[in-house]
């Protein structure tokens, strides 16, 4: 599965959504989707950058477990070369 689509899976599996206006209902957010003043008190009472940590983690893990799983892969590759070196030779 590719990493995208683990991240969206795990990331709404946490989160119970992967849509800002559903992550935001419990937010105190201006009715009808106006902008608002970026101000200080704007940015304490939205989770919007818990949810991008959110998502850097579930990404991290995502990315380390490939890594992990790339590096078993060449190495068992290597050890089967390895092992099968001379076979075919005449």
């Amino acid at each position: 599965m590719r990493a995208f689509v683990r991240l969206r899976i795990a990331f709404d599996e946490k989160n119970h959504s992967i849509i800002c206006r559903e992550l935001l209902i419990d937010a105190d957010v201006t009715p009808g989707g106006e902008p608002e003043t970026r101000t200080k008190a704007y940015y304490e009472r939205r989770p919007c950058g818990c949810y991008v940590e959110d998502a850097a983690l579930i990404l991290a893990v995502i990315t380390l477990s490939i890594q992990s799983l790339t590096e078993k892969s060449r190495t068992g590759g290597q050890r089967h070369a390895d092992l099968c070196a001379g076979r075919y030779e005449r």
